[in-house]
Parts: C-alpha cells; structure tokens; sequence
C-alpha cells in the first residue's frame, strides 16, 4: 500500500533504529497483533516496541529510505541509526547555528 502522508519525525542519534507512533500502525497498514513484540531500553525507561518485518518505505528529500517498522508508545517519529543515519551526513554546528542533512556520498540500500 502506498500513502503519500507527511510524518513529522526527529533524529534520534540513541536509537538504534526508528520508530513510530503506535497510532500510525493501522494507518501505514501494519497489523500489530501481527507484529514481533521486543523490549527496548531508552532514555525515558523500559519499553515494548512493535516490529513488523516489511520495512517502511519513507522519501527525504527526494531520496527513497527503507526504515525499520517499529512501533511503540512516543509522541512522535524517532529516526535511528541503523536506517536512517546510516544512509546520511548530520551535521550540527551548534556555534554558527547549522544544520546540514545531506545524503551520504558512498550512499546505498545495502549498507
């Protein structure tokens, strides 16, 4: 199913990979009862996230990403590692107050 909806979403240098609302679940078309149920640790405590195994298909810029189709109790998107920063360069020059995401030169889905 394709679905051409804006998702607010933060980077989250922590995270291991990326996560979304749980509320977003049925409306990107994944079934949660269907879901891997898996604990994470984070900054907030201990949870539990909802895995789907078909990646989510988002575009930045013009770029197409697969990310991770995990789901769990967050107000928001969270971007991680794994999928997200893998696949760009964050920089962020607190001093002069930039903020560069571009995508990353060696870029690839198989990285």
């Amino acid at each position: 199913m394709k679905l051409d909806l804006p998702i607010p979403a933060l980077l989250d240098s922590g995270a291991d990979a990326s996560v979304f609302p749980i509320e977003l679940a049925e409306l990107l078309g994944v079934s949660l009862p269907e879901c891997r149920k898996e604990a994470f640790d984070s900054a907030d405590g201990d949870g539990t996230e909802f895995v789907w195994d078909e990646p989510l298909t988002a575009t930045f810029d013009g770029q197409t990403v697969q990310l991770t189709a995990a789901f769990a109790d967050t107000p928001i998107a969270l971007l991680g590692r794994h999928d997200f920063f893998i696949r760009y360069l964050v920089t962020i020059n607190q001093r002069d107050r930039v903020f560069v995401l571009q995508a990353h030169p060696n870029d690839s889905e198989e990285t």
